[in-house]
């Protein structure tokens, strides 16, 4: 189904007592700790739902179902679309008519990418400690390269990546290496509707960051892990000094319970 989105939890393949470190909200934990806590512990999401996040999600599964020479019908997407209805700030009519000739515009590169060894939606898991793991979906693994879709109305500036893409990117690739892969490469392909293009014609277009992954990228990458990791097992074990770890001074008197985590470990993770 278009739209739904694998966590991890809701197909079974972590346990509830396991804390899943997410790749794309990494960057929160280092740039802002009280609302890392507020999203990925509290489950108080404060991301707003937009025009482009939907279109990008229909992009997204479009893209997967292309590589895998699956057929998505009109009634699938007019599904989605209908669902969209009725949520503020979503244009409907906008993505009904960006999404074919963006889809289109893909589907060149995507060909490209049939004619090697490639993975699509490939959902990663990696052990860090007792009770923390890290996880999540890659858009697309190609030979030796890791590669996720963005959509964005604005073309992107320059060739570096944003720190938060960054982050997110070589996590999959730590992850993967830990797994036996050998990804030395990660990269966005920003896909931008045509009008940012400014153009008379129905066209679209691609944009790529690039990143030569270093060993000094992967060392980082593993330190923000376990230094995630490491917060989250001092949390568990003393969550009185909580207010301290998530720069909350009202947890002092109120601290989370994280009985979740640390009760019935019998259960054991399926990798």
């Amino acid at each position: 189904m278009i739209g739904t989105y694998n966590d991890g939890y809701s197909t079974g393949l972590i346990p509830e007592s396991q804390f899943k470190i997410s790749p794309s909200g990494l960057h929160s934990f280092l740039r802002n700790r009280y609302e890392w806590y507020k999203t990925h512990i509290l489950g108080e999401d404060a991301f707003v739902a937009s025009t482009g996040s939907k279109l990008g999600t229909l992009l997204h599964h479009l893209n997967e179902q292309y590589l895998l020479d699956r057929e998505v019908t009109f009634s699938d997407i007019n599904e989605y679309i209908e669902s969209l209805i009725d949520m503020d700030n979503i244009d409907t009519s906008f993505i009904i008519n960006q999404y074919p000739i963006i889809s289109k515009m893909m589907h060149k590169y995507l060909d490209e990418v049939k004619q090697s060894k490639f993975e699509t939606e490939k959902y990663i898991i990696h052990q860090l400690t007792d009770n923390v793991l890290v996880s999540g979906s890659v858009d697309l693994i190609q030979g030796h390269k890791v590669i996720d879709y963005k959509y964005t109305q604005k073309k992107p500036r320059g060739d570096k990546m944003s720190f938060q893409y960054w982050i997110q990117t070589l996590t999959y690739a730590y992850i993967l290496n830990k797994q036996g892969y050998n990804i030395t490469e990660i990269e966005l392909w920003y896909m931008t509707p045509n009008e940012v293009l400014k153009t008379k014609t129905n066209a679209s277009a691609r944009y790529i960051q690039n990143h030569i992954i270093t060993q000094d990228d992967l060392d980082i990458i593993e330190n923000i892990l376990y230094l995630c990791a490491d917060t989250m097992e001092h949390a568990f074990a003393k969550p009185e000094d909580s207010y301290i770890l998530f720069c909350d001074y009202r947890l002092k008197h109120n601290p989370p319970n994280f009985s979740r985590y640390t009760e019935n470990k019998k259960t054991k993770p399926r990798w």
